[in-house]
């Protein structure tokens, strides 16, 4: 049994279950379970920028200007507004049904910061901090029975049909649930994820490490990836002995191609 979704270091990660432990009980995510799915990624994050909703007097300008989608804390570029506090709350009124649930809320909070704050703020860097963070986390729940159901069918996400997950909306969906069972799907494919970027070492992975359910998520996630204020991605550090100029230096050997240099005539000591 095993579950293919999104991994840090690019590509689809497949979880074995049988070399896990699994938290859960078989067949569905407990209320209480995805609450403490909640507190370990508030826990994850290094400030409490994120507890509670942007307050309109320090960020101007965030939230939605016509009074309606404001008054439901709608931003300025279309999207919910999200905060710890109340995704702790939709736990414990038990809104949500599954662990996607909570991943989509945790990217909220996630994109709604990144396309707002610039990349020298200080929530920006939390925000990209906070992603690659849960990452982890969410890699480790999707062991999970229950954990990613796939969106076609509603079944567990953890049988011999492999589950792939949306990388906008969070959903699984069994591969053979989709046209042609998956094969020459055309939506995600050959894409990079921005934040996997930034924080891959040796850069990106050759074939992409995206994948989406259809092409609403596709349009939806290449639009939000356009508002992101992102630092441009650091070159992969080259090692100082990489270059033979640099290696025949170290060795006091002469480079390629050039005669040895004579040897310095040492001078006469007195005495």
């Amino acid at each position: 049994m095993e579950v293919a979704g999104q991994e840090e270091g690019g590509g689809q990660r497949r979880v074995q279950l049988a070399d896990h432990q699994v938290k859960c009980r078989e067949g569905r995510v407990s209320r209480q379970a995805l609450s403490d799915l909640v507190d370990e990624l508030q826990a994850a994050k290094r400030s409490d920028h994120f507890d509670a909703r942007e307050d309109e007097r320090s960020a101007p300008n965030y939230y939605h200007q016509d009074p309606g989608p404001r008054s439901r804390g709608v931003t300025q570029w279309g999207t919910q507004g999200m905060c710890f506090a109340w995704m702790e709350q939709k736990a414990s009124w038990g809104q949500y049904p599954s662990v996607s649930a909570v991943e989509r809320d945790l990217k909220l909070i996630v994109f709604n910061a990144l396309t707002y704050f610039g990349p020298k703020d200080v929530r920006n860097a939390e925000a990209r901090s906070l992603f690659a963070a849960s990452e982890q986390i969410f890699a480790r729940w999707a062991r999970c029975p229950g954990a990613y159901p796939c969106r076609r069918c509603n079944m567990d996400g953890l049988s011999a049909n492999k589950v792939l997950l949306c990388t906008a909306c969070c959903s699984g969906i069994h591969e053979k649930c989709l046209p042609c069972g998956g094969r020459e799907w055309p939506w995600g494919k050959d894409l990079h994820h921005p934040l996997r970027r930034l924080t891959r070492p040796g850069g990106e992975v050759a074939g992409g490490d995206c994948f989406f359910c259809g092409e609403d998520c596709f349009v939806r996630f290449t639009d939000s990836v356009k508002r992101l204020l992102l630092p441009a991605p650091s070159p992969p550090k080259r090692s100082r002995n990489a270059h033979p100029l640099a290696l025949a230096k170290r060795r006091k050997f002469p480079p390629p191609g050039l005669p040895p240099s004579p040897p310095r005539a040492r001078g006469r000591g007195w005495g």
